[in-house]
């Protein structure tokens, strides 16, 4: 991975932010409590790479320094793709009914 550059891979490609920031991923992106811990942790100094089943639901809430990537919580091996290399973060906000 390239200084500076954000990657997250996902099952739909791949999602960049070009940034040098440490980085904190978030499982279980959305609009509600995934976006407010992204502001958060953006507001604090990180970069974020929110993972989410379908981003493209979401893709409003990426840029400043937020990247969106697909990955499903219930399938390990879609999160362990998809976590950008260095990440220092993990924030765990996924449930299912």
């Amino acid at each position: 991975m390239p200084p500076g550059r954000l990657v997250c891979r996902g099952r739909s490609g791949v999602a960049t932010v070009q940034d040098a920031r440490p980085v904190c991923a978030v499982v279980g992106f959305g609009p509600g409590i995934g976006a407010a811990v992204a502001r958060r942790f953006v507001a604090g100094g990180f970069a974020v790479c929110g993972l989410a089943r379908d981003p493209a639901r979401h893709a409003s809430l990426a840029g400043d320094g937020v990247a969106l990537a697909a990955a499903d919580a219930g399938r390990p091996e879609t999160l362990a793709a998809a976590l950008p290399a260095g990440t220092r973060v993990l924030v765990y906000n996924a449930y299912s009914m």
